[in-house]
């Protein structure tokens, strides 16, 4: 790497802002004045330890404690935005560009006591964001009534650019639809004994396999996950619906793994 990458490089990766430039540069050199185009940037600057070099940290000057470099660390990831934007600006054949920002996940720093992605299955470890912008297209809102994850982003991005084949087997539905079917959401928490769980919101379900411990927390009336709603829920129905859902997860496991998806 030259010294100026040396000097850009963070925890993980390229600062933000040098990525996107770069990344830009590189797309100059293909021509895409008549073709579509998808383009996936994946930053990997913020992560933990979430190092940011002295003369960038806005927040805290000295920071002592996670929370303050996470901090620091998201504040250069907002700012990045503006030099995507600006690169995205000044490129005219961009003009009628879908922009989707999200994340693979969240990082809990402190909620619930936790301060690894290893541990834990609360929201603070799964929640993320989605940005749709689509300039002349999207009118701006923020939806509050639905429930989404990462299945729903190929769907989405297929739909608006007419470009959805006949036969597919994509799970997820298009987030911009004016109908929005009501659907499960599911997770997977790899390492602290393999969970598995799945949100019907309000209720979220979950499983960890190695011991068979179970917990449900109802979102809406406790957002903090503070209270197992498992032992009290009256409805027995209700339980065994969410708890036959993550059959769905081996199922989804099993097509992967010998190729029973559509091409």
């Amino acid at each position: 790497l030259d010294e100026s990458v040396t000097e850009s490089w963070g925890s993980w990766g390229l600062n933000d802002d040098e990525l996107y430039r770069r990344v830009f540069n590189y797309i100059d050199s293909f021509d895409l004045k008549e073709s579509p185009a998808f383009i996936t940037i994946t930053p990997s600057h913020h992560h933990i330890p979430f190092s940011v070099p002295k003369e960038k940290r806005e927040l805290y000057l000295t920071p002592i404690s996670l929370k303050s470099r996470y901090a620091n660390s998201i504040r250069l990831v907002d700012n990045a935005f503006k030099v995507f934007f600006q690169e995205l600006k000044n490129r005219p054949e961009f003009k009628n560009s879908i922009v989707i920002i999200t994340a693979d996940h969240s990082y809990p720093i402190g909620d619930h006591g936790i301060y690894f992605n290893e541990v834990g299955y609360y929201e603070e470890s799964f929640r993320i964001p989605c940005l749709i912008l689509w300039d002349g297209h999207l009118t701006p809102k923020i939806d509050t009534t639905h429930i989404f994850s990462q299945l729903d982003i190929a769907p989405t991005i297929l739909e608006n650019a007419n470009a959805m084949p006949k036969f597919h087997h994509f799970q997820g539905q298009n987030m911009l639809a004016t109908k929005i079917e009501k659907k499960k959401v599911y997770f997977i928490q790899p390492y602290n004994g393999t969970i598995l769980g799945v949100l019907d919101f309000p209720y979220k379900y979950l499983k960890r396999i190695r011991t068979e411990e179970e917990w449900v927390f109802n979102l809406e009336k406790d957002p903090d996950e503070e209270n197992d709603i498992l032992q009290s829920l009256i409805n027995e129905t209700l339980l065994n619906e969410l708890r036959s859902s993550i059959d769905y997860i081996y199922l989804n496991q099993y097509l992967i793994e010998n190729d029973q998806i559509i091409p």
